[in-house]
C-alpha cells in the first residue's frame, strides 16, 4: 500500500505538507530548556517542556517512586498522579523504533506509551513549527519541519 504524506490544512488556509518517517535507530529528542513549565489536561494530557509541548491521546504508563499506573484521558481519576510531576525537569526523551515514546525525569519518575492502530498516540510539538506525530503503523511517525 502506498504512503500518502501527511498534509496539515490551517484555518487560514496554508497547507502543510509533511512527510512519513520509518524509524531504524532510536530518536532522542534534542530539547534544550528541560524544565516542565506547566501540565495540561483537556482532550489530551500535554507537557509544556521548555519550547516543547509533548501530548498523549492515548492511554500511557506512569512510573512513579517505582509503583505504576495506567493513565487514560477517559479516566480523569487514573490522571491524579501526573501532578506529583510538577515541579519536574526532564532528563530525556526518546522514541523507540516500535515508536513507543518514554519521558524520563530527574528523579525517576517515567512516562511511556506506544503507538496505537487506532489513532495518534502522542505528539510532539515546537520548538516553533515543529511537529511530530506518532503513527498508525508503529515504527512509523509523520513529521513537519
Amino acid at each position: 500500500m502506498e504512503q500518502v504524506a501527511p498534509l496539515i490544512i490551517e484555518s487560514d488556509g496554508t497547507r502543510r505538507q509533511g512527510s512519513t518517517k520509518l524509524l531504524t535507530d532510536d530518536w532522542v529528542l534534542d530539547i534544550t530548556d528541560r524544565n516542565l513549565k506547566y501540565l495540561r489536561i483537556d482532550n489530551s494530557v500535554g507537557f509544556q517542556i521548555g519550547e516543547t509541548l509533548i501530548a498523549f491521546q492515548s492511554p500511557f504508563e506512569l512510573t512513579l517512586n517505582g509503583v505504576r499506573h495506567e493513565c487514560d484521558i477517559d479516566d480523569p481519576k487514573s490522571l491524579v498522579p501526573l501532578l506529583r510531576l510538577a515541579p519536574g525537569t526532564l532528563e530525556s526523551a526518546v522514541v523507540d523504533t516500535r515508536t513507543t515514546l518514554t519521558l524520563s525525569f530527574v528523579g525517576g519518575a517515567r512516562i511511556s506509551a506506544s503507538s496505537n492502530l487506532h489513532g495518534e498516540a502522542w505528539e510532539i510539538r515546537g520548538p516553533g513549527t515543529f511537529l511530530a506525530i506518532s503513527n498508525m503503523n508503529p515504527g512509523m511517525i509523520s513529521v513537519w519541519e
